[in-house]
């Protein structure tokens, strides 16, 4: 038995309905999408802003947040994943310092250096062959460091 054009077209409708139902927005946001686990920060194409503090990541770097947990830190990775330098708020311990992707010596070869900027910790990490030029990156990074952070354009 085919139905008639009176059902088919409550068929029809009853699907197009239940279609755009789905694209009705949420009244009650759950708690844990209403809130960042972090605090905010802004990336534009020239620094990196935080609360706490601004500053240039190296051209053509890639910008890694750090773990929730550990809000403020930030590693600035080289495009090639050999070498990153990282900024925080609190000093690193060696043991936590991450390692480069790409790096091709032992973790325990790498070349580790630091450089305070006031409250601010820098890291670089990379092979011992790197480390002239990753320390001239490192202090480009230190030297950009601004705290107060200003304003982030809009």
């Amino acid at each position: 038995m085919r139905p008639t054009a009176p059902r088919k077209r409550a068929l029809v409708g009853g699907v197009v309905l239940a279609l755009l139902s789905g694209c009705i927005p949420a009244q009650n946001v759950p708690p844990q999408l209403a809130a960042t686990a972090a605090p905010p920060f802004v990336i534009t194409d020239e620094r990196l802003y935080t609360e706490r503090y601004s500053v240039q990541p190296p051209r053509g770097w890639r910008v890694i947040a750090g773990a929730a947990e550990d809000p403020y830190t930030f590693q600035f990775i080289h495009p090639d994943d050999t070498a990153l330098v990282g900024v925080a708020v609190r000093a690193i311990a060696d043991r936590e310092l991450p390692r480069p992707a790409g790096l091709t010596v032992a973790p325990e070869q790498a070349w580790v250096g630091r450089v305070a900027q006031g409250e601010i910790a820098l890291f670089a990490v990379g092979a011992p062959s790197d480390s002239e030029a990753l320390t001239e990156v490192m202090q480009s990074v230190a030297a950009s460091v601004a705290t107060p952070t200003p304003t982030p354009p809009r």
